[in-house]
């Protein structure tokens, strides 16, 4: 409780700053208060010049809503914001290719996690501000390979399975190797 209160003393003398904003509203989202979190990441990204704090904040503003799963267009406005600030950054396609996912909304899926792989690098940026939850490359790799099988491009979707095996194996966690492992199984059943 200690470091909520230094967090909100520290808030209470510069309300406008926003870092002093982000600091609490990570409080909030790592304690579960998405609600809280949510208005305090707003304020950040309204409050800063920094494109890596604007983006950051819209995109943890969106995982707040992503949580309850009941403002999806909510959700995809903030991502699409996110986008168009930082368009060579990867984890809001990441994230607005896994929206649609979650929604069996395979084009648009395909589409998201395919321009995150043509316009970025994939890599995290850690030097900046890290999105901890965005996995890297690999993750909009396997977006890209769930929505082409579901679309129909079950050859790409062989393909890109392969090559999430094959360059990627070491740095894939245990939901992802299961995940994929499942996803093989259906896939060269047919």
């Amino acid at each position: 409780m200690s470091e909520l209160k230094d967090l909100v003393k520290i808030y209470a003398n510069d309300t406008e700053n926003a870092q002093n904003n982000r600091l609490l509203a990570d409080y909030y989202y790592n304690s579960g208060q998405f609600a809280g979190a949510l208005s305090f990441y707003l304020r950040a990204s309204e409050r800063t010049d920094t494109i890596d704090l604007q983006y950051y904040s819209l995109i943890k503003a969106g995982r707040c809503l992503e949580v309850p799963g009941n403002r999806r267009h909510t959700v995809r406005t903030l991502f699409s914001h996110a986008i168009n600030i930082a368009p060579l950054r990867p984890e809001a396609y990441y994230f607005m290719s896994r929206n649609h996912e979650w929604s069996q909304e395979w084009i648009p899926s395909y589409t998201y996690a395919n321009l995150g792989l043509m316009l970025t690098s994939g890599a995290k940026d850690s030097k900046n501000i890290d999105l901890v939850e965005y996995p890297g490359k690999h993750g909009l790799i396997f977006q890209k390979a769930i929505s082409a099988w579901w679309w129909g491009k079950c050859s790409e979707s062989r393909e890109l399975h392969k090559v999430l095996i094959r360059d990627y194996f070491k740095v894939l966690d245990q939901t992802y190797l299961t995940a994929i492992g499942n996803n093989l199984n259906i896939i060269y059943r047919r």
